[in-house]
């Protein structure tokens, strides 16, 4: 599933989401009479609010990568506003019209409709379509660097170099004949990765992170990660992976983009610092 899903759940959300202003602004004495009589001014209030949130949604979709933080705050906004209206009914259920209480339910169903739409678009950020594991959530970073593969796969398969790199890092130590890379962050929080498959002729690295260890301090169970180095039309391209499964079940799964947004900055930068080393 592509950036797209969620794209177009937010465009539809924001023009929704601007019709629904424009009535209000527009017929705002009508609408409060044909819904129950109370002040206009409440939905002229309303208005502005509605047409300022389709604003938001319309910049996002502008954007050529999703932002996870975003969409999960916009998809949130819309499930308060389907709670605030079931609160509404519950707790004034006489200041409402038929024809009022139909359509605030009306309402909150279709924002309840763009709300699951979005999650659903989110959650597709990162789901394992790759299946190189059976983990349920994966990504990869992509970069191009000015250097040859040779020279930067020389670098990535030197496994204590990574601390050179990767700024985070406060130790590396390599064990069991090269088997095993365990790192130690500045917070203290150490882990180690397993070396599940090491081919110079392929230029490729997997591993396996040891997440059953006491103290392993990332909430996925289970945890790969790898490394690839291709020449792609003449230019050198470094592929980073991740597969996992996050911990807290479906809150886990939505969560998991905006851990992968943040990952993929950390390591653009770092596959940086090695594209420099390997020039060098």
């Amino acid at each position: 599933m592509t950036w797209n899903t969620l794209r177009t759940a937010l465009r539809s959300n924001a023009a929704f989401s601007a019709l629904c202003g424009v009535i209000s602004l527009v017929q705002a004495e009508a609408l409060s009479a044909w819904m129950g009589g109370f002040d206009p001014w409440i939905l002229r209030a309303l208005g502005p609010g509605l047409l300022l949130f389709a604003a938001i949604l319309y910049m996002e979709t502008r954007r050529s990568r999703p932002v996870p933080a975003s969409a999960l705050a916009i998809s949130l906004a819309d499930l308060v506003w389907v709670i605030g209206s079931v609160i509404v009914l519950i707790a004034a259920p006489d200041a409402l019209s038929s024809g009022g209480t139909w359509t605030v339910l009306l309402v909150a169903l279709v924002v309840l409709v763009f709300a699951t739409w979005q999650l659903v678009g989110l959650r597709g950020l990162t789901r394992n379509t790759r299946r190189r594991t059976a983990a349920r959530s994966g990504f990869e970073v992509h970069q191009e660097v000015a250097a040859s593969p040779e020279a930067i796969w020389g670098v990535i398969r030197q496994l204590d170099r990574i601390g050179e790199f990767y700024s985070a890092l406060k130790s590396v130590k390599v064990s069991r004949n090269g088997a095993r890379r365990t790192c130690e962050n500045h917070k203290g929080q150490r882990w180690s990765e397993d070396v599940a498959a090491l081919s110079d002729d392929n230029r490729e690295l997997s591993l396996r992170f040891d997440t059953d260890a006491p103290g392993f301090p990332f909430p996925m169970r289970p945890m790969y990660g790898g490394w690839t180095v291709r020449r792609v039309g003449g230019k050198t391209s470094v592929t980073v992976w991740y597969e996992f499964t996050m911990k807290w079940g479906l809150l886990g799964e939505l969560l998991a983009p905006l851990v992968a947004e943040q990952t993929r900055k950390t390591m653009a930068k770092t596959i940086r610092q090695m594209e420099r080393a390997a020039a060098a």
